[in-house]
Parts: C-alpha cells; sequence; structure tokens
C-alpha cells in the first residue's frame, strides 16, 4: 500500500515538471512569459487589484515556490500604489495549482511598503480590502485569499499612513522595520498574528507590537449596506497590543487638530487587550485593560473606536489614573479639544491642583474636526484657583469633580477661599451657548474682621455696606455661605451674588452707638436681590437687640418690613435718635422699655413704624403726670428716616383706656420743627389711670383739639392753636374745702397765647366764673382775667396747713408772668364775716402778689385794703397788709379772729398795717408786726366771767351797787367808745393809751399782749366818773393818791395777767402805790387822767363830769407791700 502511494506521488510530481518544463519550454519558443502573466493575473484574481512584477521565479525545489520580485499592488482605482514589496515568496499549493489556482501555503514578503491612505471625501483605501466590495466578480475578498494561506511573514517592512481628510492639513507617518506572522489554523478557521514595527521619534525609535488570532465573525447588522448582497465572510480580531516609548506629540497631531498646544510633550507606554469587530459602519475596535504610562501619569482604561473605517469614526475611551499636577495633565490632554474655552479659563484664573481620575469617558468623533466630550469622576487635591471679580485666591482646595454632559458637578469639596476655610463647598459649571457658567456655594469659618471687609465690599445694599464699612475692632468666628456665578468666559463675569452667614457671639464698635455691640448671633442671608436678616439678635450695654427682615439691593436698595426689636434702658436707646430727640428723651423716659421698629421702603428715605412699651419704664410728662413703673402704656409713631433727619408723621400715645393720637411732621436732625395736631376725642376722665396729673379732677369729658407748629426744641417757643374743653368736671384740690362741682372750661388757644373763654365751677354753695386772655406765651406770659362770683365763701380758696396747688400756682405765676386780673364778689363770706359787692384788682409780677383797691360793704359799714405778698419760689413767703373798717359792727367784725362768744358789740372803725413772713420754724405769729387804731363806738360790754373787764365790774362789785339804776348781768356795761392804739413787734402787742368811756366807770389800760404765747400783762385804772359816780365812788376799793404829782384822783388799780381769754386779774390795793406807781400803773394813769382831763375842782371832790375826748382817729399812711404766707 505504501509503494502504491509513493508511486502516485512521484507520478503528480512528474507531470508538474513536465508541465513547468513545458511552459518555459513555450516562453522560449515565442517570446511570451506565458509564467508571469498567469501567476500575476491569479494573484489579481485574488486581491481585486492591479499587480505589477518585475520577475517571476517558479522554484521546484526543495519545494514548489512561487518567487514574486519588485512587486506593485494599485489601489482599486489602478492609479495610486497600495503596496510595494521587494520579494514575495510564495509556497503553492499543487492540487490547486493543477486546477489553474494560485494558492498558497507559505507567504513570505520581504521589505514592503505600505500606503493607508485616506482621501479627502474621507473613505480609506483599506475599507475595500476588508469588504465585500474587495471581492471579485464571483471571487472571495482579498482577506478570504489570505485564509488559505498557512503562514504568512513579513520582514523589514514599511507602513506609511497619509491622511488627506482633515481640514487642517494633511497627516503623514510612517513605521519602519514592520516584521510579523500571520499563522492560519484551518481547525479553528482563525490565524494566529504577531507584529512589530518601529515609530521613528526624535530622540529615538518607538517599539510597536501586535499579538492575537484572526478569525471569521457573522456580519453586523448595516456593516457593507451597500453590498449586502454580496456580503461574505467578516472577520475580527482579538489579541494585545504594546507601545512603547511614543511621543505624545506625534500621536496628538495623528488624532488630533491643528495647531498643537506647545505644552503638549512627553512620552507614552502602553499595553492592552485589542478587539476589532465588525461594526455598524466600518469595523469597530475595542481595547480594555489598557495600561497607560505617559511619564508621571499612570493610567487603565478601555476605549472603542467604531465605524474605524467609516468617514466619521467615533470614539469611547473610560480611563482612571494616579494623581498627577493639573498643568502636568494638560501636557497631555488638550482641552481645548474638549470644550474651545476651558483652556482660557484655566489659564485666566489659574487654575491647578493634583487630579486623580477615577473614572472618567471620553467620547466624541476625531473627523471631520475633533469633537469630543467628557464625563467622569475626578478626585481633587490641593487645587487652587482665582475666583470672582476680585480674584480672590482659592487654595488647598479638595474635593471629587463629576464631569457630566454639559455640565461639571463638584458636590463636595474643602479649602480655603481667601480668608474663609472651606468646610463644606459645591459648585456647577454649565456650558451654555454663550459659555460656560459657573454656580458656586462656599460654606465654612472665618474670622469676623475678614467676613465684614469681604462684604462690605461685595453686597448690593448701599445701606448694609456702608454699616459694614463702618464696623472696627470686630472680634469672634463666623460660619459663612458665599455663593458665586458668573460666565468663565468674560472678565469679572464671576461675580458674588449672595449667600449666608452664621453669627455666634461676635462683637463689634461702630461710631453709630457709644457702646460696643457683642453677644450677635443669628443668621444673615444675601443674594443679588438684597441682604435678609434672619433672627439676628445682640447685645449694646445692657439693652438686647434682635433684626428680622430683608433690605433689597441695587442703588435704590429697600427695606422690605425691616423689624427691629430692643429691650433696654432709654438712657441706651436714646443714643440712637438725633440730639434734641434723644434730649427730649430723656427728660420724658427712665428706666427700661420695649422697642418694635419696622422699616419699610427706599433705604437711603425709609418709612417706620415704631410702637414702645413703656410698662416697666417711669414716664414723666411736664403738667400731665408721673407714670410709675408696672402701670401698661406704650407710644406707637410713624415717620421716616432721611439723610437731613428723623421724621415722625404720627404718634399714639395709649394709656389704656385712652388714646390720644398726634397727625402731622415732626422733624429732627440738623434742624428741628413740628407741624402737627391733636386731637383727642371725648375722653372720660374718670377711665383715665391714677398716675396722671389731673390736677384733682375726677370727672368730667375731656376733649382736645391742637394744632402745633415750631422751629425750636424748646416747646415754650412752639405755636399752638386749637382749643380745650371740659365738661360736668368733679375735682378735689387740697386746701379746699368740698369738691369742686359742675366744673365747665373753654379754653381757645391762639398763636402765642390763649383766650379762657369760660371757667366755671361750684364748690359746696359758693360759685365762680372766670374768663381772661393770655399772650406772649413763649417769652413772658401777660394774663388779663375777669373773677366773678354771686356767692363765694372765701374760706374755701384760702390754702390752709402746707403748700397747696393754689400756692404753686401763684408761685409760677409771680415767677414768669405778668397777671392783671379783676375780681367781683356780689355776695362773700368769711367765717360768718358777710361782705356784699366785694371788688379789687389783682396784680402778679416778678414774684410779687398785690392785691389792691379791695372794696367791700358790710352790715353798713365799709371795708378797703391792700394785700402785698412777696413769692419766692419753693420758699417761705413775706406779707404786708394795710386795712381801714368803718361803721362795720363789732360782732361781725370779731369773726374774722374767730372769735365764737360775742360779749362786745359797737360800731368799728379799724386802720392799720401788718407785716409777717413764713420763715420762722415756730410758725407766722411770732413774725407779726404793725399797727392799728381801734376806736368802738356806742356799745356794750357783757357779762363775762373770763374776761379781764368783766373781773374788774366784779371786783368793784359793780353789779350789786348798781342794782336798780343798771342791770349789768343782763344788758352789760354800756360805753361810749373804747379806743386803743396798738403797736406789733415780732407777734407782741404794745398798748399804751386803751381807754374805755362809760356812763359807770372810766376805764384806762397799758401793757403789752403776746400772741405766740398767748400771755397777756395789763394794768387798768378804774375810776368813778360819770352819771353813776355818785352810787360807785363811795366803794371802798376806789382811793386817792397823794404822792407826788398824780394826787386827789379816786382811783382803782387792776392787774390781769395769763391767758387772753381767761386772765388772773388782781387788785392793787392803795397802800401798795403809796410810795409811787408803777411803770404800767402809772402810765394807765396818766392816760385816763389826760384824757378826760379832771378839772381843778373834780380834784378837790367835785362831781362834775369832765368834757368828753374826740372821737376822730387819724388813719395811718400808706405802708408798702410785704407777705403774709
Amino acid at each position: 500500500m505504501r509503494r502504491l502511494i509513493r508511486i502516485a506521488v512521484l507520478s503528480v510530481v512528474a507531470v508538474m515538471l513536465l508541465a513547468v518544463a513545458g511552459l518555459f519550454l513555450i516562453r522560449s519558443a515565442t517570446g511570451r512569459d506565458y509564467v508571469k502573466d498567469f501567476f500575476v493575473h491569479q494573484i489579481e484574481q485574488n486581491i481585486g487589484r492591479k499587480l505589477e512584477v518585475g520577475m517571476v521565479r517558479i522554484v521546484l525545489f526543495p519545494g514548489l515556490h512561487l518567487d514574486l520580485r519588485d512587486v506593485t499592488i494599485y489601489e482599486p482605482d489602478g492609479q495610486r500604489v497600495f503596496v510595494k514589496a521587494q520579494r514575495i515568496d510564495t509556497v503553492l499549493r499543487l492540487l490547486p495549482l493543477l486546477r489553474r489556482q494560485v494558492i498558497g501555503k507559505r507567504l513570505a514578503i520581504e521589505g514592503p511598503e505600505i500606503t493607508l491612505h485616506r482621501t479627502a471625501p474621507g473613505s480609506w483605501n483599506i475599507a475595500a480590502i476588508a469588504s465585500a466590495s474587495g471581492a471579485p466578480s464571483g471571487g472571495h475578498k482579498p482577506t478570504d485569499w489570505l485564509m488559505f494561506v498557512k503562514e504568512t511573514t513579513i520582514r523589514q517592512g514599511t507602513l506609511k499612513l497619509i491622511d488627506d481628510g482633515r481640514p487642517d492639513g494633511t497627516r503623514t507617518v510612517q513605521l519602519h522595520e514592520v516584521n510579523g506572522s500571520f499563522m492560519v489554523r484551518p481547525e479553528f478557521q482563525q490565524a494566529d498574528v504577531a507584529m512589530t514595527a518601529r515609530w521613528p521619534n526624535d530622540p529615538g525609535l518607538a517599539a510597536l507590537s501586535l499579538t492575537g488570532t484572526v478569525g471569521q465573525s457573522a456580519p453586523s447588522a448595516g456593516f457593507g449596506s451597500d453590498d449586502a448582497g454580496r456580503a461574505g465572510p467578516l472577520y475580527q480580531f482579538e489579541g494585545r497590543m504594546q507601545a512603547t516609548k511614543l511621543q505624545v506629540r506625534q500621536l496628538a497631531d495623528l488624532l488630533g487638530p491643528r495647531p498643537l498646544p506647545q505644552e503638549l510633550t512627553g512620552t507614552l507606554d502602553l499595553q492592552g487587550h485589542l478587539r476589532v469587530v465588525p461594526g455598524v459602519n466600518g469595523y469597530d475596535v475595542l481595547f480594555h485593560e489598557v495600561a497607560v504610562r505617559l511619564d508621571k501619569l499612570a493610567l487603565t482604561a478601555r476605549a472603542s473606536l467604531a465605524g474605524i473605517l467609516s468617514p466619521q469614526p467615533t470614539v469611547s475611551i473610560t480611563f482612571s489614573s494616579s494623581p498627577i499636577k493639573l498643568h502636568d495633565l494638560l501636557t497631555y490632554v488638550p482641552l481645548r479639544w474638549i470644550h474651545p474655552v476651558i483652556q482660557t479659563v484655566l489659564e485666566e484664573r489659574e487654575i491647578d491642583g493634583t487630579v486623580e481620575i477615577a473614572n472618567a469617558t471620553v467620547i466624541g468623533s476625531p473627523d471631520p474636526t475633533p469633537q469630543f466630550g467628557i464625563t467622569g469622576e475626578f478626585r481633587i487635591t490641593d487645587g487652587r484657583a482665582l475666583l470672582g471679580a476680585d480674584r480672590v485666591l482659592t487654595q488647598h482646595l479638595t474635593g471629587t469633580v463629576f464631569v457630566d454632559a454639559g455640565r461639571i458637578r463638584i458636590p463636595s469639596f474643602s479649602g480655603d477661599y481667601g480668608a474663609l476655610h472651606i468646610s463644606q463647598g459645591k459648585a456647577l459649571i454649565s456650558f451654555l451657548d454663550a459659555g460656560p457658567w459657573l454656580e458656586m456655594d462656599l460654606t465654612g469659618d472665618m474670622t469676623a474682621a475678614n467676613l465684614v471687609s469681604y462684604l462690605a465690599n461685595s453686597l448690593r445694599a448701599p445701606s448694609v455696606s456702608q454699616f459694614l464699612t463702618s464696623i472696627r475692632n470686630i472680634q469672634g468666628v463666623a460660619v459663612p455661605t458665599f455663593r458665586l456665578v458668573g460666565a468663565l468666559n468674560q472678565p469679572g463675569g464671576i461675580t458674588f451674588v449672595g449667600g449666608e452667614v452664621k453669627a455666634d457671639d461676635l462683637s463689634f464698635d461702630t461710631p453709630a452707638l457709644p457702646q460696643r455691640v457683642h453677644h450677635v448671633t443669628g443668621r444673615v442671608r444675601y443674594s443679588q436681590s438684597g441682604t435678609e436678616f434672619d433672627s439676628v439678635t445682640g447685645q449694646v450695654g445692657s439693652t438686647r437687640f434682635s433684626i428680622h427682615g430683608t433690605v433689597t439691593a441695587g442703588a435704590s436698595g429697600a427695606f422690605q418690613d425691616v423689624a427691629i426689636q430692643a429691650k433696654g434702658e432709654v438712657a441706651e436707646l436714646a443714643v440712637l435718635l438725633p440730639s434734641q430727640a434723644m434730649a427730649m428723651t430723656t427728660r420724658l423716659m427712665q428706666g427700661p422699655v420695649s422697642l418694635s421698629v419696622i422699616l419699610s421702603g427706599p433705604s437711603e428715605r425709609p418709612r417706620l413704624r415704631t410702637q414702645v412699651h413703656l410698662a416697666e419704664a417711669l414716664l414723666r410728662l411736664p403738667w400731665v403726670g408721673e407714670k410709675p413703673a408696672g402701670i401698661p402704656a406704650s407710644l406707637e409713631l410713624e415717620g421716616a428716616i432721611a439723610p437731613e433727619g428723623f421724621t415722625i408723621t404720627q404718634v399714639d400715645a395709649v394709656v389704656p383706656p385712652a388714646r390720644i393720637g398726634l397727625k402731622g411732621k415732626l422733624v429732627f436732625g440738623r434742624r428741628f420743627s413740628i407741624d402737627a395736631s391733636l386731637a383727642t376725642g371725648t375722653v372720660a376722665v374718670s377711665g383715665l389711670p391714677e398716675w396722671l396729673n389731673r390736677g384733682g379732677l375726677e370727672a368730667g369729658q375731656v376733649e382736645v383739639s391742637l394744632d402745633v407748629k415750631g422751629s425750636q426744641p424748646d416747646w415754650s417757643t412752639w405755636r399752638t392753636t386749637g382749643w380745650i374743653a371740659l365738661t360736668n368736671g368733679l375735682m378735689s384740690l387740697k386746701g379746699v374745702e368740698g369738691p369742686i362741682q359742675d366744673l365747665y372750661a373753654r379754653v381757645r388757644l391762639v398763636r402765642d397765647g390763649a383766650e379762657l373763654k369760660q371757667l366755671s365751677f361750684k364748690v359746696l354753695d359758693s360759685d365762680l366764673s372766670l374768663s381772661g386772655t393770655l399772650r406772649n406765651w413763649s417769652t413772658k406770659p401777660t394774663i388779663m382775667a375777669k373773677i366773678e362770683s354771686s356767692h363765694l365763701d372765701i374760706d374755701l380758696i384760702i390754702p390752709k396747713e402746707g403748700r397747696s396747688p393754689v400756692r404753686d400756682l401763684l408761685e409760677y405765676l409771680a415767677a414768669t408772668s405778668q397777671v392783671t386780673a379783676t375780681a367781683l364778689i356780689e355776695r362773700g363770706v368769711y367765717k360768718q364775716f358777710r361782705v356784699g359787692g366785694l371788688s379789687g384788682r389783682i396784680n402778679i409780677e416778678n414774684g410779687v402778689l398785690d392785691i389792691d383797691r379791695v372794696n367791700a360793704r358790710s352790715e353798713g359799714g365799709h371795708i378797703t385794703g391792700r394785700l402785698v405778698v412777696h413769692l419766692p419760689k419753693e420758699e417761705p413767703a413775706d406779707a404786708e397788709a394795710s386795712f381801714r373798717v368803718a361803721g362795720v359792727p363789732l360782732e361781725e367784725l370779731s369773726h374774722l379772729v374767730g372769735v365764737r362768744e360775742h360779749f362786745m358789740t359797737g360800731e368799728v372803725r379799724l386802720t392799720g398795717t401788718l407785716r409777717g413772713h413764713g420763715r420762722n420754724p415756730h410758725g407766722m405769729l411770732p413774725t407779726l408786726s404793725g399797727d392799728a387804731e381801734v376806736l368802738v363806738t356806742g356799745g356794750r360790754i357783757f357779762k363775762s366771767q373770763k374776761r379781764a373787764l368783766w373781773k374788774i365790774l366784779s371786783i368793784l362789785n359793780l353789779p350789786a351797787v348798781l342794782q336798780g339804776q343798771i342791770d349789768l348781768e343782763k344788758d352789760g356795761l354800756p360805753f361810749d367808745k373804747l379806743t386803743a392804739s396798738i403797736v406789733m413787734q415780732n407777734g407782741r402787742c404794745d398798748s399804751d393809751r386803751l381807754v374805755l368811756d362809760s356812763p359807770v366807770v372810766k376805764i384806762s389800760g397799758a401793757g403789752h399782749y403776746d400772741l405766740p404765747t398767748d400771755q397777756l400783762e395789763m394794768v387798768y385804772a378804774v375810776s368813778p366818773f360819770g352819771s353813776y359816780s355818785k352810787f360807785v365812788k363811795n366803794i371802798p376799793l376806789f382811793g386817792r393818791l397823794f404822792a407826788g404829782d398824780r394826787t386827789g384822783i379816786a382811783t382803782a388799780f387792776f392787774e390781769a395777767k395769763g391767758s387772753m381769754d381767761d386772765p388772773e386779774v388782781t387788785y392793787l390795793p392803795m397802800k401798795s402805790l403809796g410810795e409811787g406807781l408803777s411803770s404800767l400803773a402809772s402810765l394807765a394813769y396818766d392816760v385816763l387822767r389826760n384824757t378826760f382831763k379832771m378839772p381843778k375842782e373834780f380834784i378837790t371832790g367835785s362831781d362834775e363830769a369832765a368834757p368828753a375826748p374826740s372821737s376822730e382817729i387819724d388813719a395811718p399812711s400808706r405802708v408798702p407791700g410785704g407777705n403774709l404766707y
């Protein structure tokens, strides 16, 4: 059997040799190389390309070889060269050759020059070889022919790539020392591929290697759609690729756009798994498990290149890297290929740091122009950038960057933004049509001083910025959140638009406040629209405050219901007011108050609504009253704040249950002014709080309507017009007995004055009515008044013990005003002393009350007088009175001194003066001085057991002696007249001429009476003159004096000592006077003798009476004014 096989093989070989020999014989005979033509034709049929061969040799031993020299393979157009080889040696298969088919068993290509070319339209010359269109009519694709060759090798070849499809210029790359092998394993329908090459670099050669397998693959949907009907087997490759020392710049020039960035340098080493498969459009190249070393950068990646032989292939690369400086990374990755402005932004903002690519994907197409997008996660450490319009240095950044389609997200990062230590930051970069747009929030902590400086330069609310600029000596730490937005491609495009500040225990000084602000806590939110205060609290001195509300931004910023609440001492809060308002406030208020202010409107002229709670404060209102702490009260104000001052347009004083409103304009500032109106409506006095100074007013209805104008803070200079009304008033005044009832008042206020239309009231059964005018209110008030009464108890209006409202009013008027008043009282009474037609003139000026032209009638008599009182402020008064009484019954006049028992009657004529003051601690009596002349005519002295005169009559036993002649017990002692001259000095009354002329006896007296001590010391001389002398002279007590020049008068002497109401009266015996009279007795005797002018006959014992003395008393001269109170 073996022998038969050997014979068969030898026979076949012999036949082949004979056939080859025959071909050579034919060539020699005809001159035509049929062998060359045959093989060239067969190869062109197999590869579908035009082929030119310089020489063809058939080698029979040691095997059948086809040796082709100077081989040139053209592209389908037959014009451009695709491959040129020095030699192609093919070990042929014999059986196919016998069937006129050239099928190689082994193929060796030496020195090939392969040209891969893409035309300007974007088609590759190799695309036809890999597609069905590359197969000859009725044949296979060129790649199919290679699969019949068991082993293909390439030695020292050259691969040249020419890309004319790029709009920015042709790219040319040439690989040298291309060596490779293609080992077909028919049993697996695949081939093993191994290739190496060198890429010339500037410093040397870059090495490339490719190993793997090639096998058939099912056609992908859409692959070669134009040739779907002729699609044959498609092939795929899977293996590994390795490259070393690739120049990044050369690779970028091949794949990227021109011009190349100058910084794009470095060498590249990579290795990884490679797979080439049929795709939707052309072939797809898949890289995975790729390790890249790019100088300092280490990458792991996977990538895909879809449609590699199509006009517009797409690239997708997913990779991660080791940490690398950003500026080093940018030498390998031209960011302008991803977005045209990113590189500019990085340069302008000096963005740098260490980048670790955790997972990134680049997707795009290099043709016709490079368009790439990148997504992924990047870890940043030690980053830095210049942010904002002020290019604030932001450094030490650490965070994670997520790059998405059309945007870059940084959900969390930390670092330092200027003086801000960022504990939590986030950012978003959106790639819009107008360019990249940044939105960034920064949260952290920084010193309060740096924060205030930053906000003062960043906020667009002028009022807030001005306040922040004025702050000094700031202490504390704040936690701010800044928000920055803007275009990255515009100078100054990134701006500060808002954020938030959380303050905790800040303190600072500001020129607006005299004390340091401390314990400031709360949140402040700011944005392009304004600044919002969220429960910001703090303390100034002992005053606590809180602020809540929004201040809008812009040149014309505005307050939007900014609420400020404060609680503290009036003295501390008042410093916030203009000087005039501060002085007025501190005068009126004292103690703690609660303040609520709401600001609204433009920041330059904000409107305000203020409520001041005064429940815990002491409130002093001139002429109104003093509110103690603990009583509810409040002030509600509306107004505005302007650069020129503080304006109030409405003030409501709420004193439950009453509300008093003031409307108009009250301006505090460089100039003060007031133009306002006050209207209370009808207010029930009984409903007003007790602390109000109602002047004793207990009931009634009050209504006030006033218009006030002025330009000075001093209220006394204001021009006030309007009216004040009181109806059905009820009042109680200290020092006035009984309530003041039916009080009715109507006062009209005119410019710098007032008109008292009517003031009328009743006190018990007395009534009083006043009317008048007041002028020159702002300088020295001039008052003219008229006082009328139909019936008046004068004692009701005279102050009693201590001070009284009347005294206070008189002192005030005397110190500040000029008062002229007339008074007319139809019927008057004082301590039961009744007068009629009482009139007078009242003048008050320069501290003096002068009541003159006093006239009155009383029981047929007449009274005139004058009273002058000096009224020093808050000091005892001085007074001097002059008076004249004529024809007034003694029993009526005695009511003036409080005498209840009328023991004497008669008609009085009295002239005198009286002075005194209230400075003596023992009272007024020790200060009284003056003189008086008294004449009482036609009267009687009635029985009174305690009176001195009646005691004298009783000692003389006159009632018994005259029994039957005159009834002294019943009718009293008649007298024709009683005269006395009295001089008073410091409360002591001295009289050296007291004479009683009676038909019964003649009495004279001399002595003194001390008012403060109520001590009387008098000596009376009694003589039995007159019509009853013959009955009286025999009374044993009467004796005659025979000593000295006082001889022959029947006289009895008596001495009275003790209290005026009940003195001790003793008889002075004649023998005790024998050696001479005492001074008082002598004085009394002389008065008696000289008064009645005893004739000589009388001295010798005649009973005839002496003539009566004159009844006329000279009135004292007018005295200057003095004081009485």
